[in-house]
């Protein structure tokens, strides 16, 4: 049996937008059939306030700090651990700050998410086996679409308990780790600015540094000199913070695959900036590491830089590669686009309405369909797609998110197809709970792809059964297996892709086709 609590805010605000409408209220599940349901704008009132140095201030409405919990329920160990110290840590600061004589307290959303896993379970279960006896509040079991669209929003690594302490409108301003619970008097363990942690350190050229910069001369890129701190590096450039050790067998086989990548990415002009940030455990191993690398490193001497470095980073293994794509910018890891976009067409990797088609995209066509432009892979041809799909995609992802408040269609984070959004009520006593089944609902977005003259447009354009013309326009529905084409010889401007996506979604396409389209023709495509 589900309770509800009154509400006494009459408007929506940011919390709601985020969190959902309601919360679990952890510390009400008494039994298997009975928790409450409190309205999120009165779970989250009366939140701690500080000055960003851990001191309490009055309240305010712009410094509010909430904890969200993401833990994984079918990955018990690690989680478990982890909740224990945040339940500790929970405790202890706020008794300390009631003994203060203050209202505010600090407050946590727990998302509890699960890995895919072919053993049966009851997953409502183990939610609430998750949540059973915590003093906060945590996102309700069949609230599935708030759980994705947070776990999109803060880029979750499947399987990885994690913390992420949020501002008033939900901004990140850090990732404390656990042992960072430990300091109560650190929070909310805001990082120093990377500017500050690196003032003074030098930068120093790793073994390939001479040599990348011999062949990016030789393409007409222009050599660079070799900056010495990181107040050095050029304000416009894209800034990738990489860890790793000469110790490491996954460092050693990605290293040559990021080198890769990083050279065709400066061949096309882009400015890259690499700094290696070493975990090695001697200097000779240091040397060995770097002397295969063709960028920056931070030196072996630095060691108190490399340590805050990599907890102003949230580095928890490696390898890690942590990107920032200005100066201030929230650092995303970007391992994953290295294996799904090896030749850097889409660099820098921002969020977008409009990608280049690589191996990853194609593999997110069996989920969400897509409008495909076919053209050379020529600058100006590259230019000229983005210039008439951009518009479209723009209006078409406004729209989609007035009627989906709060998500983000194209920020998808590299683990989203690893977590289990699509459980199912096992339970016997489902039908009892008036939170009712949980909303399996995909959002069945629309992708915006320019696909050129890659494998991935090849293995694309051979299942499907298009040839070779350029520019093509082209709709592609892999879910319901069919594909629609402009007229050959048509125009693509913007009016011509705004009305061939207009009557697509008001179903007046005509549409061919093709074989089914799954993981095994994916594979044996690629084979």
């Amino acid at each position: 049996m589900m309770k509800m609590s009154s509400s006494i805010c009459s408007s929506e605000d940011w919390r709601t937008k985020l969190f959902g409408s309601n919360l679990v209220k952890c510390s009400s599940i008494v039994e298997d059939t009975e928790f409450e349901l409190v309205p999120t704008d009165d779970a989250l009132v009366n939140t701690v306030v500080t000055n960003g140095t851990g001191q309490l201030e009055q309240q305010h409405e712009d410094e509010e700090i909430y904890g969200v919990y993401f833990s994984f329920a079918n990955i018990n160990v690690e989680c478990d651990d982890f909740t224990k110290s945040l339940a500790e840590f929970y405790k202890k600061f706020n008794e300390e700050v009631s003994k203060g004589g203050s209202k505010v307290k600090f407050e946590v959303i727990q998302v509890v998410l699960w890995t895919h896993t072919d053993v049966i379970v009851d997953y409502e279960a183990t939610f609430r086996r998750n949540i059973l006896d915590l003093p906060w509040f945590a996102v309700p079991f069949s609230d599935v679409e708030t759980k994705r669209r947070l776990a999109q929003k803060y880029r979750i690594k499947v399987g990885a308990p994690a913390l992420v302490l949020v501002k008033s409108g939900g901004a990140e301003i850090s990732r404390p780790s656990r042992d960072s619970l430990d300091d109560p008097a650190g929070f909310p363990w805001m990082p120093r600015p990377l500017e500050q942690i690196l003032a003074g350190v030098p930068l120093e050229k790793c073994g390939r540094w001479d040599e990348m910069e011999d062949a990016i001369g030789e393409s007409g890129g222009g050599k660079q000199a070799a900056p010495f701190t990181y107040a050095d590096l050029p304000d416009d450039c894209v800034r990738a913070f990489y860890f790793a050790a000469h110790w490491c067998p996954p460092c050693k086989a990605f290293t040559p695959q990021l080198a890769e990548t990083y050279s065709l990415i400066k061949r096309r002009g882009h400015d890259l900036q690499i700094i290696f940030v070493s975990s090695d455990r001697s200097q000779e191993s240091y040397s060995r590491a770097a002397s295969s690398m063709p960028w920056l490193s931070v030196g072996w001497s630095q060691s108190s830089a490399r340590q805050e470095l990599a907890g102003a980073l949230a580095v928890q293994g490696i390898p890690a590669l942590r990107l920032l794509t200005s100066r201030g910018a929230v650092p995303v890891e970007a391992r994953h686009h290295i294996a799904g976009d090896p030749d850097g067409l889409n660099f820098p990797w921002k969020p977008g309405p409009v990608n280049i088609l690589t191996e990853r995209y194609l593999t997110k066509l069996q989920e969400h369909p897509a409008i495909v432009l076919f053209v050379d892979g020529e600058d100006s041809e590259l230019q000229f797609a983005e210039s008439v799909l951009l518009p479209a995609a723009e209006s078409y992802y406004e729209e989609y998110s007035m009627q989906h408040p709060g998500f983000y269609p194209y920020q998808i984070s590299p683990d989203e197809e690893t977590i289990d959004f699509e459980y199912t009520f096992t339970s016997t006593s489902d039908k009892t709970h008036s939170s009712g089944p949980p909303n399996k609902r995909k959002n069945k977005y629309l992708q915006f792809l320019i696909a050129i003259d890659t494998e991935a447009s090849d293995m694309l354009r051979e299942h499907v059964g298009l040839d070779d013309a350029v520019p093509l326009l082209t709709a592609i529905d892999f879910s319901k297996n069919r594909l629609s084409i402009m007229q050959y010889g048509a125009e693509i401007t913007t009016d011509s892709v705004q009305n061939f996506l207009d009557n697509y979604l008001s179903g007046q396409l005509e549409f061919q086709t093709f074989r089914s389209f799954t993981d095994d023709n994916l594979t044996d495509d690629c084979d």
